[in-house]
């Protein structure tokens, strides 16, 4: 008798050990939605089966996502969502798209927060061992402020305002910018490439606000040395998106951009104080200009107020044009500028400051 009892429990035990235990869990990329705005959620689902005989292979399938808020559908999401579980493990990625009325029907039933449900079928593939029958994730609907940290839209253009340009070969300093829109705040990285190569990464915090603006680095330049059509992009790698990258094309025509040499200024230094009198000022004379140009400003952006031509290094600006001119006590502006034979800018300095000083007598 005891024989045999003790026969039924190695039975029970055999069958208790070899129980299958299954579960589904999902992971959502972000909880916080602002309200006001459609979002984009990437959700993960993981399946497991624990505790089989031995291991099933098999797949579950859901026909369609459910919005709840309370116990109350307020949405459907008809896609459809397929998993494949191998060896008892299965692994499924939704790109879940979370339209404004949806918030808005939450909202309107009194709600901040709101589900997304999926149930799952495993058409007894999965030998009785469905891992669980649904999975649920709960939303927050909340201010811009504090909602997760979410790229909503990428804009790239060069300094035409466009996403192309055409430049001439050699041309110096093309400028890119990228206009992006976010929600809440966090830690931005990415980097600048052209034609596949990366130029640049970004590691930086963006502040709450509305729009973020960045320039691709002056060091180093992008390449216009290779006629023909280019393209820049600013690749995101965090927060996760799932909106598309735009680029941006520039063209590099085979006609060369004329290079402008630079004209050394040697007197006077910059900032000078001189007396209301005549002055010579002088700088380095290059052979190929054919002719200068002085010109003097009453501030860095205006119109010049004199302008002289001389073929040599140097001008004299004399008593009767400082007197006509010029007042003392008063900052102007000059800079010299190099023409070939045929008016074309070659050559130009950089712009210095003086003051004339009138002194009492």
């Amino acid at each position: 008798m005891r024989k045999l009892i003790l026969l039924f429990i190695l039975i029970a035990l055999f069958f208790i050990q070899n129980i299958a235990y299954s579960a589904i869990t999902v992971s959502a990329s972000k909880s916080n939605i602002p309200r006001g705005q459609a979002s984009v959620v990437t959700l993960t689902y993981q399946f497991t089966i624990s505790g089989a005989v031995a291991p099933i292979s098999c797949y579950v399938e859901s026909d369609e996502g459910l919005f709840m808020a309370g116990n109350e559908i307020i949405e459907v999401n008809s896609k459809y969502l397929k998993a494949n579980i191998i060896n008892n493990y299965g692994t499924a990625v939704e790109t879940l798209n979370i339209p404004v009325r949806v918030l808005e029907r939450a909202i309107k039933k009194g709600y901040n927060t709101f589900q997304y449900v999926r149930y799952f079928t495993d058409n007894h593939s999965c030998q009785g061992n469905l891992p669980g029958n649904s999975s649920l994730v709960n939303f927050s609907i909340t201010s811009g402020a504090s909602a997760d940290f979410d790229i909503k839209r990428i804009e790239l253009y060069f300094e035409n305002r466009r996403a192309e340009i055409t430049i001439p070969k050699y041309y110096e300093g093309l400028k890119v910018f990228v206009d992006i829109m976010f929600t809440g705040s966090g830690l931005l990285q990415g980097y600048w490439e052209v034609d596949g190569r990366i130029l640049s990464y970004v590691n930086q915090h963006i502040p709450y606000g509305k729009i973020f603006t960045l320039q691709i680095p002056e060091i180093p330049p992008l390449p216009t040395f290779e006629p023909g059509a280019h393209i820049v992009r600013f690749v995101i790698t965090r927060p996760e998106i799932q909106i598309p990258i735009p680029l941006g094309i520039y063209f590099v025509t085979t006609e060369e951009i004329k290079r402008i040499l630079k004209i050394k200024l040697y007197s006077p230094e910059n900032d000078a104080k001189l007396d209301f009198a005549s002055v010579n000022f002088e700088w380095e004379k290059l052979e190929t200009p054919f002719i200068y140009i002085i010109q003097f400003f009453e501030s860095e952006n205006s119109i010049p107020i004199f302008s002289a031509y001389t073929k040599n290094g140097n001008y004299t600006l004399s008593e009767v044009i400082l007197n006509k001119i010029f007042q003392p006590n008063k900052k102007y502006f000059w800079k010299v500028i190099g023409f070939d034979s045929e008016n074309n800018i070659i050559a130009e300095s950089e712009i210095r400051s003086l003051s004339f000083i009138k002194t009492k007598k």
